[in-house]
């Protein structure tokens, strides 16, 4: 980061470990784009969820499972 080179990252990775963080999404979008955003949230998140089931990472699953109740509330 201090030396502005570009960092590589396998597009999986990104895919397993991205999220978005729920207090720069209240600040920064209006409420319309916010709805928008929150079904994409919960599609990836239950797109990681069927993941993580295949894996059998089920600590992982739980988690998640988690995290999408909470969207759905």
């Amino acid at each position: 980061m201090r030396c502005s080179v570009p960092i590589y990252v396998a597009e999986d990775v990104m895919k397993e470990a991205s999220f978005i963080p729920e207090s720069d999404e209240q600040e920064s979008i209006s409420p319309s784009k916010t709805e928008n955003i929150s079904l994409t949230k919960l599609e990836a998140l239950r797109a990681q969820l069927n993941e993580a089931i295949e894996r059998e990472d089920y600590e992982k699953a739980a988690k998640l499972r988690d995290e999408i109740k909470k969207l759905e509330q």
